[in-house]
């Protein structure tokens, strides 16, 4: 079994650590006031644990160096072995033989009376500070119980008593201090608070980018933004207008400015560099990039950003996926919706250049017209008998001439159109009939 140790702290902070930081969080761990923290910082040399094994000293320098104080193990001094006496007083060591021969004789001393030990108490809770507590009349040994005036040693168990009960409020300050960590990590899991650190995992949505985040967390944050994105464009092809249309800009721009950081933090959990974000934004390249920083487990106790981030929450990964698939059917409606409107206004903008018959007996196109529609106006222009001409657009049209009826020929003409039109492109109508313009 090894020696025990203590725990000594000279005020010392670690590379990379502001001392107002380090003096607010080790503040909060220990409990410690003003007048603590000062003497803490003085520079001099104050022991804050003794007694430890040297597993257990080395979790408490890890625990405090998280924090950014540096702590020294030395250890523990052995006081001198003193064999109690009946009595309990010492007992002293016989002088020399030469010096009981020069010595007077001297009447022998009369016997000890006995000293009656009083039945330990246990002692009252009450609060205990980093450091001893000032002297009082009675003390109570931590290590065997028994009350005695206030000594350097227990006269039971010969127990050193200022550094045990320095030890033993210590530990329970200590205590004290994961106890509160545990209840602030249960109250707020979302914000757990680490009890080695103080520190606090980083949120998914926001704009800070230091601290870590987990591959789930990351996941789920990315198809809400995905999913915001699509319900503003869907919302811009309901009703296109120039507000909507700059909506939709600062919506991909906030939407692009949150994946980065996403991927910061993803680089971050695996103990990388924020800078490998940028290789997403390599054409060809960025597609793998980002699948791997997506999908690459995260280390999985503290690195150098931090400490590990709060598992991500599967029921929040499902909600956003249905989410998703809401937005991307409004998408979809939206687009429907748009091309069926654009169509129409192309053919209300192909029938309106199509000339109508004129008086000299001529047909011909506007300026927009094809070759193919000028060629059918010749044609119809020429046809015998009742005609009828039907267009959805300048690019889909029919006609049917030398019927024996006008609804013959009207009926035959639509006929034809409708079995050209493309899908989701505006119905046919009659444009003219024997030469004449139908409005």
């Amino acid at each position: 079994m090894s020696a025990p140790v203590q725990l000594v702290f000279r005020g010392e902070v670690l590379a990379g650590f502001r001392l107002e930081d380090v003096q607010r969080d080790l503040g909060r761990l220990l409990r410690a006031d003003e007048a603590g923290l000062k003497r803490l910082f003085s520079g001099q040399r104050t022991v804050l644990k003794r007694g430890l094994a040297a597993a257990d000293a080395q979790h408490y320098v890890s625990r405090l160096a998280a924090v950014g104080a540096r702590l020294h193990v030395e250890p523990m001094p052995v006081p001198p072995p003193v064999a109690p006496a009946a009595g309990g007083w010492p007992a002293i060591a016989p002088p020399p033989e030469e010096e009981r021969r020069a010595a007077p004789p001297v009447a022998a001393p009369p016997p000890p009376v006995p000293v009656p030990v009083p039945v330990p108490v246990p002692a009252k809770p009450k609060e205990l500070e980093l450091v001893a507590t000032a002297p009082a009349d009675e003390v109570v040994c931590p290590t065997c119980g028994e009350r005695q005036s206030r000594r350097l040693l227990c006269r039971s168990c010969a127990t050193n008593l200022e550094m045990a009960l320095a030890a033993k409020a210590e530990e329970e300050a200590l205590r004290r201090a994961e106890r509160q960590a545990a209840l602030e990590a249960r109250r707020n899991p979302r914000r757990r608070v680490e009890a080695d650190g103080g520190e606090h995992s980083a949120w998914a949505i926001g704009l800070s980018f230091s601290g870590r985040v987990g591959r789930l967390s990351s996941a789920t944050a990315n198809l809400w933004l995905i999913g915001a994105l699509l319900l503003l464009t869907a919302g811009f092809l309901q009703r296109p207008s120039l507000p909507r249309l700059l909506l939709v800009g600062v919506g991909a721009l906030g939407v692009f400015f949150f994946s980065m950081r996403l991927t910061v933090l993803r680089c971050h959990d695996c103990d990388r560099h924020g800078w490998w974000a940028l290789f997403v934004l390599v054409p060809y390249v960025g597609s793998l990039a980002s699948l791997l920083i997506g999908l690459l487990p995260g280390n999985p106790g503290p690195n150098e950003y931090g400490p590990p981030p709060p598992r991500g929450r599967w029921r929040w990964f499902g909600l956003s996926l249905v989410v998703l698939a809401l937005c991307s059917a409004l998408l979809v409606r939206g687009g429907i919706r748009f091309a069926e409107r654009y169509a129409a206004e192309q053919a209300d903008d192909g029938a309106d250049d199509i000339v109508e018959l004129g008086g000299d007996g001529r047909i011909g196109g506007g300026s927009g017209g094809g070759a193919a529609l000028q060629e059918a106006l010749r044609d119809y222009a020429g046809a015998p008998g009742h005609k009828a001409f039907a267009a959805s657009s300048r690019q889909t049209f029919a006609w049917a001439g030398n019927a024996s009826s006008l609804d013959e020929a009207v009926r035959e003409a639509m006929a034809q159109c409708d079995a050209r039109r493309q899908p989701y492109t505006p119905d046919c109508r009659v444009v003219n009939v024997n030469g004449q313009p139908v409005r």
